[in-house]
C-alpha cells in the first residue's frame, strides 16, 4: 500500500484510563453476588448464570492488556489509525464529545452495522482537527454521548 504524506498526525488514547479504587472492586463484586443470590434465590438460574458470565468477560476484558494509544494520521486519502485505513468515502462524519479531562473525535461510518471509531484528540486542539476534517467530511456537532457509553464511563468500563 503507497504512504501518504499526513496533513494532521498525533498520538493519543481509544479510550479513557480509568482509575479504580479498591472501593470500586468491593463494590462491584458485592452487586455481582447479590445479583447471583438474587437469580438463584428466585429460581432465574439464568439470570444468575449470565451475571457470572459477564464478571468473567469484563475480568478478561481488563486483563487482556490491549495498548490503547495509537497513532492516528489524517491525510487526503482518509484517516489511518495504527495499521487501519478508513478511505473518506467509507466515513459518514464526525463529533467531538468533550469531558473536563479529555475530548473524544467520533468517526461515523458509511455501513450502519459499524460502530463509530473512537479515538481521544490528545494534545492536538479540536479547532485544528475540525479545520482538516472539514474539506472531507461534515461535522455532526448535534450528536451527543449515547446512552452505553455514559452508563460505560460511569461504571468506569
Amino acid at each position: 500500500m503507497e504512504e501518504y504524506e499526513p496533513i494532521l498526525s498525533w498520538r493519543a488514547r481509544t479510550r479513557p484510563e480509568h482509575e479504580r479504587t479498591r472501593t470500586w472492586y468491593l463494590a462491584t463484586g458485592a452487586f455481582v453476588a447479590a445479583m447471583v443470590l438474587y437469580g438463584i434465590r428466585t429460581g432465574s438460574v439464568g439470570f444468575a448464570v449470565l451475571m457470572v458470565m459477564s464478571a468473567v468477560v469484563y475480568y478478561l476484558f481488563v486483563i487482556r492488556g490491549e495498548a490503547t494509544i495509537k497513532e492516528i494520521s489524517i491525510t487526503e486519502e482518509g484517516v489511518h489509525i495504527d495499521h487501519e485505513f478508513f478511505p473518506w468515502k467509507t466515513l459518514n462524519g464526525f463529533w467531538f464529545q468533550k469531558y473536563p479531562d479529555y475530548t473524544q473525535l467520533h468517526l461515523e461510518h458509511t455501513e450502519y452495522w459499524r460502530i463509530d471509531t473512537v479515538v481521544q484528540t490528545g494534545p492536538v486542539s479540536v479547532v485544528h482537527i475540525r479545520q482538516v476534517l472539514q474539506p472531507h467530511l461534515n461535522e455532526h456537532a448535534d450528536r451527543k454521548e449515547q446512552l452505553l457509553d455514559k452508563i460505560s464511563r460511569i461504571c468506569k468500563i
